[in-house]
């Protein structure tokens, strides 16, 4: 089949033909092709269309502005967000039925953010260190811009890797350079930093350091980013369950529990498609079903849940702002708990009533457990 630039020819290896107790393997393995899978399946519901495409350009023109009405209790992103993860949607979309001509409109967009280095000049971590993300729920917290041209640029990043196969080799060259400022400015400073007190959503920068290392087939990067993401999952998801910061966050604590569930799991699926099986990995995997059992009690009973009480600054208490059910971003969690676990969880209404705006792709890891399972 015709193609717009060199395909880059993996050799696709079984994730069973590497020993994965042992990630000093990881760097010997090639990176599957579409990130979380060799080869996407059918999936993606957003088509190439005038509509979704004006709607993701509108990023090239996004202002810090846009974003500065976001305090430490409600996080507004959705601005970018939802036009990052269209974009993504659509690269499935592409990619499940060989969609060319879709290809390069979406792969246009993003040559035109490299042209007008989109976001660059925004804050960066270095900009906003030491600042305090958390005086009081209507606080501004310094670290949401950073941290959404992160989750932006991680965004950017799967969609090249899926549609890779279609890229010219001037675009090419433009990505290279554009990526590698922007991993170097906003991913890479926090990606090998335990800056945060909990397990949030990308999965605290490894989800952007695992992107940068399929586009530059980077196998030693990918195994820095394992070994270290290992290590943060020690610290935060405990023995009996409970996870470090989240699960204590006042009227919120399942809601913020069940996000940092849902991540570490597609974050999981990722690792495996490459190679890394940490669902059998002797450490991580008996504190993240520790963690799918203290799920299991929150949706039975909040009560029973919170009758651990709440600790941290960043929590607060009473019936405004509450959210008692899952989070409603948590939207593979059900799913790999019944494919990996066999564990059946039926979320209460209040999860999916605010499920009618979002996006069809996943916004905590950038891709969908279904489409994981259709693919592989």
């Amino acid at each position: 089949m015709n193609r717009l630039s060199t395909l880059f020819i993996a050799v696709f290896l079984s994730a069973c033909s590497m020993t994965t107790q042992s990630l000093s393997n990881a760097s010997q393995t090639e990176l599957a092709e579409d990130f979380f899978t060799n080869k996407i399946g059918s999936c993606g519901k957003s088509p190439v269309v005038n509509a979704n495409i004006n709607f993701v350009n509108d990023l090239l023109t996004v202002t810090p502005n846009r974003l500065y009405n976001s305090s430490s209790l409600t996080v507004d992103w959705n601005y970018i967000g939802d036009r990052v993860l269209r974009m993504v949607d659509m690269s499935y979309k592409v990619a499940s039925t060989n969609d060319e001509a879709g290809a390069i409109k979406l792969l246009g967009i993003i040559e035109d953010a490299a042209d007008k280095n989109k976001f660059y000049d925004w804050q960066n971590w270095r900009d906003v260190a030491g600042s305090s993300c958390w005086k009081g729920p209507d606080s501004k917290c310094a670290y949401h811009h950073p941290e959404f041209v992160s989750q932006f640029f991680a965004g950017v990043l799967i969609t090249a890797n899926v549609l890779d196969e279609y890229i010219w080799p001037e675009q090419r060259e433009k990505f290279n350079k554009y990526f590698a400022k922007m991993y170097k400015r906003f991913i890479k400073p926090q990606a090998f930093n335990d800056w945060s007190s909990g397990f949030y959503a990308g999965a605290n920068g490894g989800l952007g350091n695992l992107a940068y290392a399929r586009w530059t087939r980077d196998t030693r990067l990918f195994a820095k980013e394992i070994n270290f993401r290992k290590k943060i999952i020690k610290k935060h998801f405990r023995k009996d369950g409970w996870i470090e910061n989240n699960s204590w966050r006042g009227n919120r604590d399942y809601w913020y529990h069940t996000l940092a569930v849902d991540t570490v799991l597609g974050y999981m699926l990722i690792a495996r498609a490459n190679g890394v099986d940490l669902f059998n990995d002797p450490v991580i995997g008996p504190r993240v079903y520790a963690s799918l059992e203290k799920t299991i009690l929150g949706n039975k009973s909040l009560k029973e849940f919170s009758k651990k009480g709440y600790k941290g600054k960043n929590h607060i208490t009473g019936k405004k702002g509450a959210r008692p059910h899952m989070h409603q971003e948590a939207t593979n969690l059900v799913l790999i708990a019944k494919k990996e676990y066999g564990i059946t969880i039926k979320p209460r209404a209040e999860h999916f009533r605010r499920q009618s705006d979002q996006e069809n792709v996943n916004a905590l890891i950038g891709f969908n457990a279904s489409c994981y399972y259709r693919s592989n």
